[in-house]
């Protein structure tokens, strides 16, 4: 029988690969089902407790190159940073790359931590990556919480 941590973070992880398959550019639509975007606290999600979202921080995530250009059939390298502060205890952190042809779990994910991943395309064309990141927390002062907080990016590569 599974446990109900290991349930949660299989669900956690099936909603981010939901997200990664978004194809809309709007930062509202990219972060929908994982996080809710609000004009304070950026996108955050209320798990239990007093609301703190406030205590996300600011969010954000590089990554680099922007744009890359590759030949059909020659891997491309791209580094993702996600910018995750919180002055709270990290309870697990996951992220997601779609790569525009395939997704995969962004592995190792921590606050300012570069995660490097070589991809190939098979296939000429344009193709946007979207990366999205986040961790749960849990506050335990006056009044305890629990929340998440993420933060998503984009680049573009061109298979030549």
């Amino acid at each position: 029988m599974r446990s109900g941590r290991s349930l949660y973070l299989q669900l956690a992880f099936l909603s981010l690969l939901a997200l990664a398959a978004t194809v809309s550019s709007s930062r509202a639509d990219t972060v929908k089902g994982t996080c809710k975007a609000t004009d304070t606290e950026g996108p955050c999600r209320e798990l239990g407790g007093k609301a703190c979202c406030n205590r996300c921080g600011s969010q954000g995530f590089g990554i680099s190159p922007a744009h890359a250009v590759v030949k059909a059939g020659k891997s491309v390298t791209l580094s993702f940073t996600p910018h995750l502060p919180s002055p709270d205890a990290v309870i697990y952190t996951f992220g997601v790359v779609n790569w525009g042809d395939t997704v995969e779990a962004l592995p190792e994910v921590g606050n300012d931590k570069t995660v490097t991943l070589t991809h190939t395309y098979k296939t000429k064309g344009d193709y946007t990556v979207r990366a999205a990141a986040g961790a749960q927390h849990k506050y335990q002062g006056d009044g305890s919480c629990s929340y998440q907080c993420c933060t998503e990016t984009s680049a573009t590569v061109t298979v030549n």
